[in-house]
């Protein structure tokens, strides 16, 4: 037996290497039909209108069940698989051999078949696949997995490796099926590579796949990111500046040199370029650079002030402000740096950003927290003068400020405050308390909703700050960086946010990411009792059945010590995933668990309890109730007490 279906009345079909194929009534036990055939029959299909399709004789078999009737479709090369398309009223037929590179389709609205061009060759056999977006994907032998485009006009390889140097291509060529499950995984059993599992990237496209220049490809550690209608500058760690107007062909810009680039910063059709050799003004109108200066060091970051000052951060030198029109002139050069004797000190060297709130307060971020500037006055106020409360770092990765709120990265989680009155309140925290899987974040921006994006070393970050919802997304969902990089981003207009890593840039519209929305089904894993992982077996007393199907766990006054763990069967691992669980006889409340997929109890009294579990990967859409009853027995000396004062009492 090599393919088997079922017909619309529940009889079995049963296609065979060289007998053809049996239609059994496995009810009764009895043989309905058989179609002789000395071809293998590898698929037999039920069409959306209830009729059975195979391989006879090398050639296509249509059999209508309520007319006890078959037709047949004459065919070069044998058939290798046929898909039920009810989206476009048509069978798809692929064939074998390497010459027959053509799909065949058979439509029900012409009752004619036709043909497409799609140059996939398969040494010896096609598997098929329609998608959920009614995509055709192929699966050969010896080249891998090609999957079409909506209209099914063209098809492309999919890249099965995604990176992996450490396996052979070769092991991914050999494709045996394709499956796509509830949750829209697609899965491909390979005949050497074992199962692949392939979830769609949501709309987040990565900079190594379509960069054709061999240069800007191989110096993909990105510092910091800009973009105009025009043009996009891309700052490296050891290369200067790339770019140009398209982000797969940018060329490096010679004039600024193999050095680390630190900061764009836009303003008036100017580009400012920090470096770590001083800094560049680049005419964004004229295409040129129109002042370098190498008299600071390690420039991070800038600020222009009604169109006549400018800030400028650095890493090891603190603060400079000064006049526009004398950028030339060193001496007009004010430096506010710790342990200066000229001016207020701030309170570390260290300058990670500048920015102006919509209140025109002047905020600079430190490697010693937020500082307000006061530029009239020339003075300093840090965040522990502003603020009761203490962040749990007081390292600042970078700022952004949406409105009057300023949303700060730090090591230890992304925080939000607010002045008001002149105090600095704590208004938003983000970090693993909420559901994060990392605290250290490197950028953080927004989208013209409600939502911060923010990334951290290997995730990028959606948070909801009305509803608090977190959505992380990581390779799984085509975020391919090894890391990302500290102050590495840009917002272009909310249609095109970019985060930059030491390998590539990640980019997408946030607003026509797809989201995840699957709702998956809990299991239960395993039951611990004192630490000992307990079984189900005949005569058990303390399961009824397996522990995913068992109804109760009834367990004795020493086993009150014990463990239940659970999984989300969706196959999307912990990112994202959120469970709950209420123990009915206890306490009605649902009690937030987080990620974490096992509850221990310890010395809960004697009883009847009924445990329900819940998993959500958006806190929103939550699972179907997973429940199992607990019946924790008393002690047998309480048991017999119990029963000697219920008889004492109705003797009385």
């Amino acid at each position: 037996m090599i393919s088997l279906s079922e017909d619309d009345n529940g009889n079995i079909w049963i296609g065979t290497s060289d007998k053809g194929v049996f239609v059994i009534d496995y009810k009764n036990e009895k043989l309905l039909k058989q179609f002789a055939s000395l071809s293998q029959v590898y698929c037999i299909v039920k069409d959306f209108q209830g009729n059975m399709w195979f391989d006879l004789n090398r050639n296509l078999a249509k059999y209508n069940i309520a007319q006890n009737k078959t037709e047949i479709y004459q065919f070069k090369n044998y058939i290798t698989d046929i898909i039920s398309d009810t989206f476009r009223q048509k069978i798809w037929i692929s064939s074998g051999g390497k010459t027959d590179t053509k799909l065949y389709s058979y439509s029900y609205e012409t009752n004619k078949f036709d043909t497409i061009e799609t140059n996939v060759v398969s040494e010896f056999t096609k598997k098929m696949l329609l998608d959920n977006r009614n995509r055709l994907w192929i699966g050969t032998w010896g080249d891998g997995v090609f999957r079409s485009n909506d209209d099914i006009t063209k098809f492309d390889k999919v890249n099965l490796l995604s990176g992996r140097i450490d396996k052979e291509i070769s092991s991914y060529s050999n494709l045996l099926n394709i499956h796509q499950d509830k949750n829209n995984i697609i899965w491909l059993a390979t005949a050497n590579g074992g199962v692949v599992r392939i979830v769609e990237a949501n709309g987040f496209q990565n900079a190594d796949k379509i960069i054709n220049e061999p240069e800007w490809k191989s110096n993909l550690n990105v510092t910091s990111i800009y973009k105009d209608e025009n043009y996009i500058f891309v700052g490296t760690v050891f290369k200067g500046v790339f770019y140009g107007k398209d982000i797969s062909s940018l060329k490096q810009l010679k004039e600024i040199g193999n050095v680390r680039i630190n900061s764009f910063y836009e303003f008036d059709g100017k580009l400012y370029i920090g470096t770590n050799d001083g800094f560049h003004i680049f005419d964004l109108n004229n295409e040129k650079i129109i002042f370098s200066s190498d008299f600071l060091q390690k420039v991070t970051s800038f600020l222009i002030i009604d169109y006549k000052d400018i800030l400028i951060g650095m890493q090891e030198q603190g603060l400079v402000m000064v006049s526009l029109d004398s950028l030339e002139n060193q001496s007009s050069y004010k430096i506010y740096a710790k342990a200066s004797k000229d001016y207020q000190n701030i309170k570390n060297n260290r300058i990670t950003g500048i920015l102006q709130d919509k209140n025109n307060n002047i905020w600079i971020s430190t490697y010693n927290g937020i500082h307000l500037f006061d530029k009239d006055k020339e003075t300093f106020l840090h965040q522990s003068d502003l603020m009761k409360e203490k962040l749990s770092s007081i390292i600042i990765n970078s700022i952004s400020i949406q409105g009057d709120v300023i949303w700060a990265a730090t090591p230890s989680g992304l925080f939000a405050l607010k002045l008001e009155y002149q105090k600095l309140t704590l208004v938003d925290a983000v970090t693993k308390e909420n559901g994060l899987n990392s605290d250290f974040i490197c950028s953080v921006t927004f989208d013209k909703d409600a939502s911060i994006w923010f990334s951290t070393y290997t995730e990028i970050v959606k948070y909801n700050s009305i509803d608090k919802t977190i959505t992380s997304y990581a390779d799984i969902n085509g975020v391919k960086v090894i890391s990302f990089n500290k102050g590495s981003f840009f917002n272009y207009k909310n249609q095109e946010i970019f985060f930059g890593g030491i390998d590539n840039i990640i980019f997408f519209n946030p607003n026509t990411l797809g989201n995840i929305r699957t709702v998956p089904e809990i299991i239960f894993t395993n039951l611990r009792i004192n630490n000992k992982r307990i079984d189900f077996n005949e005569g058990s007393k303390i399961l009824d059945n397996n522990i995913n199907y068992a109804s109760e766990i009834r367990l004795s006054h020493k086993e009150n010590s014990f463990s239940l763990g659970f999984v989300a069967n969706d196959f999307f691992g912990k990112l994202n995933i959120y469970y709950r669980y209420q123990l009915e006889g206890q306490n009605d409340a649902w009690i937030d668990l987080q990620n974490r997929n096992e509850i221990n109890f310890a010395g809960l009294g004697p009883g009847n309890y009924t445990l329900h579990v819940q998993t959500s990967r958006d806190k929103q859409n939550w699972s179907k109730i997973k429940s199992i009853k607990i019946t924790l027995l008393p002690s047998p000396g309480k048991a017999l007490w119990l029963c000697f004062f219920i008889s004492f009492s109705s003797f009385q």
